[in-house]
Formats: C-alpha cells, sequence, structure tokens
C-alpha cells in the first residue's frame, strides 16, 4: 500500500515541524542501532566520505547529508519511518536550506555524523539517541518564525 499526505503549514505549526524533526530522527536512530549490521556502517562510513570530499559544494554536501540520513532510516527496517524522514528531509531543502549548512561549520557535521556511525556500530541505542539529539539541536536555533 502507498500513501501521500499533502499538508499546508503555517507558521504558527513550526513548532510542531521543530518537534517532529528533533525527535523523529531520534527514534529512527534508536532502532537502527538494534538492526545495524557491517555493511550498514561501511555505507554510512562512505556517504560521511562523499560529504567530506563535498566540503565547498554546498549542494553536494547537503546531498550527502540527506543521504545520510535517509541511510539511517531505511536501516531501521521501518519503511513508515523511511517515508517521515525522507518527507522531512525535503521540507527541510525546500524551505529551511540555511539549516542544512553552516558556512564555515561544515567540519562539525562530519564530526557528529562519525559519532552517530560510531554510535550504531557499537549497537548503543542510548548513544545514538544522545548524538542524534545534539547534531539536531545544534541547527534548531536556525527556523524562524
Amino acid at each position: 500500500m502507498r500513501f501521500c499526505l499533502v499538508a499546508c503549514f503555517s507558521f504558527k505549526s513550526i513548532d510542531q515541524i521543530k518537534s517532529i524533526e528533533e525527535t523523529a530522527p531520534c527514534v529512527i536512530a534508536r532502532e537502527a542501532a538494534y538492526k545495524a549490521n557491517d555493511q550498514d556502517i561501511a555505507d554510512l562510513r562512505a556517504i560521511v566520505g562523499r560529504q567530506r570530499e563535498a566540503l565547498g559544494d554546498a549542494d553536494a554536501f547537503i546531498s550527502a547529508d540527506m543521504e545520510f540520513h535517509s541511510r539511517i532510516a531505511k536501516i531501521s527496517g521501518n519503511p513508515i519511518f523511511v517515508g517521515v524522514s525522507e518527507a522531512m528531509l525535503a521540507w527541510l531543502r525546500e524551505y529551511h536550506t540555511h539549516m542544512l549548512i553552516w558556512t564555515g561549520k561544515e567540519n562539525y557535521t562530519l564530526v557528529e555524523h562519525e559519532e552517530i556511525i560510531d554510535m550504531l556500530a557499537a549497537k548503543n541505542s542510548d548513544g545514538v539517541e544522545a548524538a542524534m539529539l545534539h547534531h539536531l539541536e545544534r541547527s534548531r536555533a536556525l527556523y524562524t518564525k
């Protein structure tokens, strides 16, 4: 079964979006920690490698960032998580690209992604949730109302 969700967001619903954007990736990463295998970890490391190579190319850097988060959702094995993740990422790219890249601070993103991978590789669900939350909180303040 396939479905499509269409919604109109007003400025007053931004807080609701922020809440989903902060909690859903943490839940998804936690689930992925239970299911990640060696190939998944290798794939994530390769994505971060491509992201590192894309330093200075905002579009390529953002694409790799989205691929990273989408791959974690796929690792969870839950197609609903994949759909939610991809919808959030598409929304961010369309309306809040500034949240996805901070010129001069991209290395923070890379370090955070590596920490997330390390927690997934260790199957540390608490650790990956904390690492993901830290990663997301850094960008949360960039939303505008």
